[in-house]
């Protein structure tokens, strides 16, 4: 996922941009996430590494940010859904494919 440089991400939220990650049912996200200052979404307040002690795809891509606000899981944007919703369906292990969509906050107010 490095830019064509072989250094750093190839998309970034710090730059205004809408990043990708998929993840399959069984990844872990390594994730500390809170609400939105309107109770919805969820707002990365904090990178763990997991269980085995690695960073998840997510920490690895470099491009998402503490901050970022998880925007969209699949088709289901998550701007308007509770934050206890956006939560279980991040962390529903029966959907076998997920795409994540992460933007900056300043960016994701602006849309509001």
């Amino acid at each position: 996922m490095a830019t064509e440089g072989g250094l750093g991400p190839s998309k970034d939220t710090a730059v205004g941009e809408v990043v990708m990650i998929t993840l399959t049912g069984s990844d872990a996200h390594g994730l500390k996430m809170g609400p939105d200052r309107d109770g919805n979404s969820a707002v990365i307040k904090g990178m763990e590494r997991l269980p085995n002690g690695k960073f998840g795809s997510i920490q690895r891509h470099g491009g998402i940010h503490i901050g970022d606000v998880l925007l969209a899981i699949n088709d289901s944007l998550l701007e308007h859904m509770p934050h206890r919703d956006a939560m279980i369906m991040l962390n529903d292990r029966n959907l076998l494919r997920k795409q994540l969509r992460f933007i900056s906050s300043p960016e994701y107010y602006a849309r509001k």
